[in-house]
């Protein structure tokens, strides 16, 4: 009897310490299930707060722009509605073809190619930047040449640097192509043939590279043909037909994801394109020869009471505008809303061959209300919007080119703006050069600026 006892005994103990450990396997397990609901209600609430600051952002976007689609379609309207408003153009008369004639000879078309005038995207920021820290004495430099690429067999007219997608340079130059070199190993990557003119001016889009992701040149060409072409798929996909001839300086709209593009064309139009449609959104006229150069009013910002303000009065809608300049010596502005021509600058005795903003964040009096300009008449200018004058000039430049570039004497040259002194002065090789017709920063990962320029012989350099 007590044998048995005994064994009821432990049978009672092992039960005891089966259920105390199943108890206590059960409190952990609690516990861990506690733990994992609290860091699931910490992600629930994270992608909460996530998706509320996108809702935001994109009710933000739509404060400060309309909607793309919606832009393009009122600029479609009020096209419309403009050349309804106005006759149809009589036919080109004799003083018209005296005019081109003119014109021919200022571009340097025909006897002497060499002397076809440089499409220059003159950095502005960069330029202020660099002149806060370039030496003051024009004969000393830290810089020296980087690398040197050769590939085309004639004058290089427009270089430009992509920011995204990798470190990539694209060149349009006089021999109809358009090269892609690798700025990390300095080897060319692509050469797009197709135009069958010279091509003037390179773009990497920033609608294509923003939107999929797809690394994608722009250019325009003495054809009057504006083409798009994608370096991975290395092809030609779209073309921009519109502008009656030659097609000169484009740029990407940094608003609307940059999906607006303006082009001057040698027809004496601006055009405004929608890149997604390739359709032509507008046609401002009112220059009297070829325009050579174009660009955007820059993204506006918020930043400081100086700017929140410097867009008051200036321009009826959304704020942006358009500035072109032209052989007939003349900087206009465009309201890119109301499409109506703003202001006409007069000043430069000679071609403007590069006009450029001021980017707000420079924190310079006015913001994107000023306007730089390079003419052939060897002066670079300023000039306010708001005020509609000229602000100050820099003489002894030759042309727009040699501000940052040169022209036959193959220098480069920094200046002061706010003194209009002349800050540094870096010297190509004039022999090897034949003159400087374009110029670009490039900003590589741990690498700092290096300078990037094209030559009449067809070579491009880069300085660091």
């Amino acid at each position: 009897g007590e044998s048995n006892q005994l064994k009821s005994e432990i049978n009672q103990l092992r039960l005891q310490m089966k259920k105390n450990e199943q108890d206590a396997n059960s409190d952990e397990l609690n516990k861990l299930r506690k733990y994992i609901q609290n860091k699931d209600a910490e992600i629930d609430k994270l992608k909460q707060d996530i998706q509320l600051q996108k809702v935001q952002m994109v009710e933000k976007e739509k404060q400060l722009l309309p909607h793309p689609d919606k832009v393009a379609k009122t600029l479609e309207n009020k096209d419309l509605k403009s050349t309804q408003d106005y006759p149809q153009l009589p036919q080109i008369t004799n003083h018209q073809n005296n005019e081109e004639q003119k014109e021919s000879q200022k571009i340097g078309h025909g006897s002497s190619p060499s002397i076809h005038p440089p499409i220059s995207t003159f950095d502005f920021e960069i330029f202020c930047s660099s002149s806060s820290s370039s030496s003051s004495s024009s004969s000393s430099s830290s810089s020296g040449l980087l690398k040197t690429f050769s590939g085309h067999t004639s004058r290089v007219h427009s270089i430009d640097c992509s920011s995204n997608g990798g470190s990539f340079l694209c060149s349009g130059s006089g021999d109809k192509t358009i090269c892609v070199w690798d700025l990390g190993t300095g080897k060319p990557s692509k050469m797009f043939n197709g135009h069958t003119g010279y091509v003037n001016c390179v773009k990497f889009s920033p609608y294509h590279y923003h939107n999929n992701r797809r690394v994608v040149i722009c250019s325009s060409s003495e054809d009057k043909t504006i083409r798009f072409w994608d370096i991975k798929d290395n092809k030609e996909f779209q073309v921009l037909d519109g502008h009656n001839k030659s097609t000169y300086g484009i740029q990407f709209s940094p608003f609307n994801g940059s999906r607006l593009l303006c082009s001057g064309s040698s027809d004496q139009t601006i055009r405004l394109w929608d890149v997604q449609t390739s359709k032509i959104l507008h046609v401002f006229n009112g220059h009297t020869w070829g325009v050579w150069c174009v660009d955007f009013s820059p993204l506006q910002s918020n930043k400081g009471d100086h700017n929140k303000s410097s867009n008051a009065g200036v321009i009826g809608g959304n704020g942006y505008t358009i500035c072109s300049g032209s052989y007939d010596d003349t900087i206009r502005v465009w309201d890119v809303e109301t499409l109506k021509e703003l202001i006409v600058f007069s000043g430069h005795k000679d071609t403007v061959r590069s006009v450029k903003y001021s980017p707000y964040e420079l924190g310079i009096s006015g913001g994107g209300n000023t306007i730089l300009s390079g003419s052939a008449d060897k002066t670079v200018r300023l000039w306010d919007i708001r005020s509609k004058n000229k602000c100050t000039f820099s003489k002894g430049i030759h042309t727009m080119s040699e501000l940052l570039t040169i022209h036959q004497d193959s220098t480069i040259r920094f200046w002061d703006i706010r003194s209009s002194k002349e800050l540094h002065v870096m010297k190509g090789n004039e022999k090897e050069d034949d003159g400087i017709l374009c110029l670009q920063f490039s900003s590589l990962k741990n690498k700092g600026f290096e300078l990037c320029y094209g030559s009449v012989k067809g070579h491009i350099y880069i300085w660091g």
